[in-house]
């Protein structure tokens, strides 16, 4: 589980960093330079991409979090409902003319995610290296 949680970890701050750039750049359009369209549909297409990855990822988690404690259970079903709602919210931006709203949904939700799951990769962590007693 600790691979999993470290790897959506991973995806979230490749997500954060296309997220930027796709956000500098704006979504192609039709009155910009063919260089600028190709670039902004390219990072278009990583964070969707990266997006779908991140789902994956949370689903597989929340599969496997039966097998961990109460706490670690509690903050990755979080993580995974930052993740729905960052990737909910990131469909609505580009679909409705509410894009400011659901980037900050997108945004918050990305949040949650990032912060619940770093803090189960915390606690596995800390249940794998072994105590000072212990030597």
């Amino acid at each position: 589980m600790m691979e999993r949680v470290y790897a959506i970890l991973t995806m979230l701050i490749a997500q954060f960093i296309l997220g930027m750039g796709e956000n500098v750049l704006g979504v192609p359009a039709s009155d910009k330079s063919v260089l600028h369209n190709i670039v902004a549909g390219v990072l278009l297409a990583l964070h969707a991409l990266t997006a779908i990855g991140i789902v994956i990822a949370a689903v597989q988690i929340n599969r496997m979090r039966t097998i961990a404690t109460e706490w670690v259970q509690k903050w990755s079903a979080r993580g995974a409902s930052g993740v729905g709602l960052a990737f909910l919210s990131g469909i609505l931006t580009l679909a409705t003319p509410w894009d400011e709203l659901f980037s900050f949904l997108m945004a918050t939700g990305f949040i949650v995610a990032f912060m619940s799951y770093g803090l189960v990769l915390v606690s596995l962590s800390s249940k794998q290296r072994p105590s000072k007693s212990a030597k």
